[in-house]
């Protein structure tokens, strides 16, 4: 009995300081999703408050796809070490941990899910195709000198529909590689 807990006692040392490293990368992700917000909501107030600055509304697509990509990369870190949590260290710890088995089983949904009806999904994709759209009048309907600031616009907004394409693309490898973690 004596030797199980010596045994294990460094896996339950790493089980707590992952525990922590998923506390502190839940943490990251907080902070992530509300700039989204802040910064989308600030320029979606700010753009049509004046003549002309509708074209800002095509950096939410590029500053979207960057936080969006960094916010899957820090989920799918927690979701490996939920599954190394789950494959390596309850087996070494005697009687075992039981958290992530008992997540899997109790089928409860993640908050990292992403679909169109979660809010991860309507901040970060939502909001660029809604940017997309608001800008589209302005972009192609009217048209004023061919100055600098308008060939910028001109091309900013395929790129920004391109940039959104990509958001859809890391979204769909975003859930595969969940599915992986899961397994």
């Amino acid at each position: 009995m004596a030797e199980d807990a010596q045994w294990s006692g460094g896996p339950l040392a790493e089980f707590t300081a992952l525990r922590a490293e998923v506390l502190q990368s839940q943490a990251q992700q907080v902070t992530l999703y509300n700039f989204q917000l802040t910064t989308t909501g600030g320029l979606l107030i700010f753009a049509p408050s004046r003549e002309g600055l509708w074209p800002l509304l095509l950096v939410i697509p590029f500053t979207s796809y960057f936080l969006y990509g960094r916010y899957c990369a820090i989920s799918i870190a927690m979701h490996r070490i939920a599954r190394y949590i789950r494959d390596v260290l309850d087996p070494a710890i005697p009687g075992g941990l039981g958290w992530e088995h008992w997540l899997v089983k109790s089928n409860l949904p993640h908050t990292t899910r992403v679909a169109w009806g979660n809010t991860v999904g309507v901040a970060f994709h939502g909001a660029s195709l809604l940017s997309l759209v608001l800008a589209l009048p302005s972009t192609f309907f009217s048209w004023p000198s061919m100055s600098p600031l308008r060939v910028a616009e001109l091309v900013g907004w395929p790129l920004g529909a391109a940039i959104f394409a990509l958001t859809l693309i890391l979204d769909r490898r975003y859930r595969n590689a969940l599915s992986e973690c899961k397994r």
